[in-house]
C-alpha cells in the first residue's frame, strides 16, 4: 500500500522483544488498520514508520509515526473515541468506519 501511494516506510524492531499474550489476529488487525490510516493520510513522498521496543518499565510499545495531515489538538478526543472521525477536507476524501465530527 505504501509503495503504491509513493510513501516511504521503515520498520525498526528491538533485537529482543517479549512474548505477548494476546489474540494474534486482533493485534495484527489493529496494526494493519493503524498503518493503513497512516499511509492513507500521508501524501506521496511522505514517510510512515513502525517501531517496537520495550520501555524501561518492561512494557512492549508499538509506535506508528507519519508525516501526514495530522489531527488538530481540539479534535484528538473525537479521533480517539470509538468510531470517531475528524472531518477535514483531506480526510473526507477517504472512506472510513466512523462517523464524522461536525
Amino acid at each position: 500500500m505504501a509503495e503504491k501511494a509513493g510513501v516511504n516506510y521503515d520498520v525498526t524492531m528491538a533485537e529482543v522483544l517479549p512474548h505477548v499474550r494476546a489474540d494474534s489476529a486482533r493485534l495484527r488487525q489493529i496494526l494493519i488498520n493503524l498503518l493503513g490510516n497512516a499511509v492513507k493520510f500521508t501524501p506521496s513522498g511522505g514517510k510512515v514508520s513502525l517501531s517496537a521496543e520495550v520501555t524501561p518499565d518492561g512494557t512492549l510499545q508499538f509506535r506508528i509515526a507519519d508525516t501526514g495531515i495530522g489531527i488538530p489538538k481540539d479534535k484528538i478526543d473525537v479521533a480517539m473515541s470509538p468510531f470517531g472521525q475528524v472531518d477535514s477536507r483531506l480526510a473526507r476524501k477517504y472512506e472510513g468506519t466512523g462517523w464524522a465530527c461536525r
